[in-house]
């Protein structure tokens, strides 16, 4: 999965020490182990 952000955006989506997008690939890999499937997570500006 791709997030495409704005660079003065992309502190925001990745948070204080990685907080934000860790929870974003943990929603991820959960939604994963449903459908057995590997997803990745890509923050692109």
């Amino acid at each position: 999965m791709e997030v495409r952000v704005a660079d003065n955006d992309v502190g925001k989506i990745i948070g204080k020490n990685g907080s934000v997008a860790r929870s974003l690939r943990t929603v991820l890999m959960a939604s994963g182990m449903k459908d057995k499937k590997n997803y990745i997570l890509e923050i692109i500006d």
